[in-house]
């Protein structure tokens, strides 16, 4: 499109097209268009969303901040709810952010009027093991320009189980290999 938003898209042939227009901030907005005779000018507006913000804190269980966790934004295909004539639409894409030292994280430039998906974690080293803790996924679907700065996501702190492994003659025995099974 031109500095005035005009467009002109020519050599189209006879019968049905999809027209989409694509901004830099990942909003897409279609139209069909059906060219039924030789010649034929064709005249469709597309109206493209303006981008939107989200900010919020990662708590632990306690309600202190996650300083260093990972905030971790996407949108694809299935959250997009599918490209109906002249309803705006987004590519599929993904966002990462690192809380700061209060556990707050910020996006900027994010597609409005579609389901986005939210999950915090953070990787939690102890000894030779590394783990990942994880939050809750969450789903949050922002309006054009709406900056909003109220989300609160949390992860809870892992449980633990310990104790020995001993043999029938109560020895302890090494090398056993365990693992936790949910029920």
């Amino acid at each position: 499109s031109d500095a005035e938003g005009a467009y002109e898209l020519a050599g189209l042939s006879l019968g049905p097209h999809r027209v989409e227009a694509l901004a830099p901030w990942d909003s897409r907005v279609g139209v069909s268009v059906t060219v039924e005779e030789e010649g034929e000018e064709l005249e469709r507006d597309l109206q493209l969303q303006l981008p939107a913000s989200l900010a919020g804190n990662v708590m632990n269980g306690a309600g202190l901040g996650v300083a260093g966790a990972v905030v971790e934004l996407r949108w694809d295909e299935e959250l997009i709810e599918g490209a109906l004539e002249g309803e705006a639409g987004v590519q599929a894409g993904e966002r990462t952010a690192r809380c700061d030292l209060n556990g707050r994280f910020r996006f900027e430039e994010l597609p409005a009027g579609r389901w986005l998906r939210i999950l915090a974690y953070r990787t939690h080293t102890e000894g030779a093991s590394e783990i990942e803790l994880l939050g809750r996924t969450q789903t949050v679907r922002l309006a054009s320009e709406e900056e909003r700065e109220d989300l609160t996501l949390r992860i809870e702190e892992p449980s633990r189980v310990s104790g020995e492994v001993r043999d029938p003659f109560g020895q302890p025995v090494a090398g056993v290999e365990l693992t936790v099974l949910r029920r």
